[in-house]
């Protein structure tokens, strides 16, 4: 978890200041990943026998699976079989990147709750889910740990290198296409 957030408690309505300080501290991170990207110039960097063998990595959800999932920031639920999506309402597919590699990392430890519905739930009622932001990137910080998973954002290249050869799961969000 970021220091930053240290005492926050679960939800992501935080005082301004807190994400004042979380976005400083964000952006810390930010340029000195930036920084070392550099080396990738002038260095190869291979992962022989190191990481998490392949049997033990989960079937990665893909948002675009999940259409019949509301995930608004008002709500969360399945549709019924003879219910379409409400006007103005946006499903999982719509916009649920965060959840579904959530729920990847989840079933990786073991941790994940009953259904992707109920991840969403979780992240909608906690405030994580915003009408014009998406899901909030503070999610990864405090819902994770909910599941009793910590959270450790990468600040360079190295410590990404060094997690993978630890067999560290490591999340990297990418565009579903």
């Amino acid at each position: 978890m970021m220091k930053s957030l240290i005492g926050t408690g679960y939800q992501a309505r935080l005082e301004p200041s807190a994400y004042t300080r979380y976005k400083e501290e964000l952006t810390a991170f930010d340029e000195s990943w930036k920084q070392s990207l550099h080396f990738l110039e002038t260095c190869q960097i291979s992962f022989k026998g190191g990481g998490i063998k392949n049997e033990f990595i989960p079937t990665p959800y893909c948002q675009h699976d999940f259409t019949t999932i509301v995930y608004d920031y008002r709500e969360c639920r399945v549709l019924r079989a003879d219910e379409s999506l409400p006007d103005g309402y946006k499903t999982m597919s719509d916009g649920g990147t965060v959840p579904c590699a959530f729920m990847s990392i989840l079933d990786y430890f073991r941790t994940s709750p009953k259904s992707l519905e109920t991840l969403g739930k979780v992240l909608v009622d906690n405030g994580f889910r915003t009408r014009f932001n998406g899901t909030l990137w503070i999610a990864f910080d405090k819902v994770l740990e909910k599941y009793h998973v910590r959270t450790q954002i990468q600040p360079s290249i190295f410590n990404l290198c060094e997690s993978v050869t630890l067999q560290r799961p490591v999340i990297a969000l990418v565009s579903s296409a």
